[in-house]
């Protein structure tokens, strides 16, 4: 193996190790070596572009940067890494594509050009009962209508590992109340969420377009809400019967039939979000970007290691404008490398939001 593969490892090792203390810190050195090296997939995996090589760049931007340390080992495989010579991949043959499961989601989908998470407990072994997708779904959150979903038991279908199909873990139903909180505001999910490192947390965004007046704000009004929700573990997480295909979506954090899920809630912007997906700074700040539809960029004090009692808030000095009023923007995306903010909007213009000093340059 040679030094850089060496250091490659010492990283993964450092990472799973943190993700070991985070995931199941009452069984000691067995959690250590149960948690392996986990791994969240979401909208923003794909979103760096590096080297392919195993070379001193990566290393380096694998140190500050997370989702480059995934993508290497996604591309390369983790069998590769560890091999003492290193072989070229075979090419096999096109198998032809299947279904190997569906599951239904009531009335909600996916909206366009977004997508789910998947959570990985360990990238070098299939868990069917850690690893899980989620949905966030652009419809209304009722009693028999979640718009959080979670699956596990992924690796199902014929011969499968898990069984034969996917087993329902949650099923949320996220609907805020007006400022009276007596009124549902039914809210949407439009973007893709984010999970934390160790996969026990979530992040997205709730869309508000009724004339209600949302928590937060004065005059009715559409709105946009972050929230960071912690899965329950116990109680009642919701359920699905397959027989009837009926759901029963259950309120996190509380409610009745109650669990002891948490969710925060921040509403940022009295305009709604359409397109821009949360981007969460895994490694140094915690911080989470997202921008609105009305040509605003925002930053989090904090999104998944907030101290005790702490719920995220938007940072001093934030919203930055980097658009006209009215502009919805793209999901941004964070450059640890040179701690900037790049971000598109509906104007055909790229915006670049250098951290330091405030200051975004625009282009075509």
């Amino acid at each position: 193996m040679s030094r850089l593969e060496q250091t490659l490892w010492r990283i993964v090792a450092a990472f799973a190790l943190v993700a070991s203390l985070c995931v199941l810190p009452s069984t000691g050195a067995r959690a250590q070596e149960k948690a392996g090296f986990a791994m969240p997939l979401d909208w923003s995996s794909r979103r760096i572009l590096h080297s392919r090589a195993l070379d001193k760049e990566l290393v380096r931007a694998a140190r500050s940067e997370r989702r480059v340390l995934y993508n290497w080992f996604r591309d390369r495989g983790v069998a590769s890494v560890s091999s003492e010579h290193q072989h070229p991949r075979r090419t096999e043959p096109k198998a032809r594509q299947r279904v190997d499961w569906n599951f239904p989601l009531g009335a909600g989908t996916v909206a366009p050009t977004m997508s789910p998470a998947k959570f990985s407990f360990n990238i070098a072994t299939a868990d069917c009962t850690n690893d899980y997708v989620v949905y966030a779904l652009n419809v209304d959150g009722a009693d028999a209508q979640p718009n959080i979903v979670r699956l596990n038991n992924l690796y199902a279908g014929a011969a499968g590992l898990c069984g034969s199909s996917p087993t329902l873990k949650s099923a949320y139903q996220v609907n805020t109340r007006d400022v009276t909180g007596l009124l549902k505001l039914n809210g949407r999910m439009l973007t893709s969420p984010v999970l934390s490192l160790d996969g026990t947390k979530i992040s997205f965004i709730e869309t508000v377009t009724s004339s209600l007046v949302c928590p937060g704000l004065t005059l009715p009004s559409a709105c946009s809400i972050f929230h960071v929700l912690t899965w329950g573990t116990s109680g009642n997480n919701g359920s699905y019967d397959s027989t009837n295909g009926v759901y029963t979506a259950v309120v996190p954090a509380g409610g009745n039939p109650t669990n002891n899920a948490t969710i925060t809630r921040l509403t940022y912007s009295a305009a709604a979000t359409t397109y821009s997906s949360p981007w969460v700074d895994y490694d140094s700040g915690d911080h989470a970007y997202f921008g609105d539809d009305n040509g605003k960029l925002y930053r989090t004090t904090c999104t998944f290691r907030c101290a005790s009692g702490v719920s995220p808030q938007i940072s001093a000095d934030w919203p930055v404008t980097v658009a006209g009023a009215g502009v919805k923007l793209s999901p941004p995306v964070h450059d640890s490398g040179t701690n900037k903010i790049f971000v598109g909007d509906q104007s055909g213009h790229l915006s670049r939001h250098r951290l330091h000093d405030y200051k975004c340059q625009r282009g075509e």
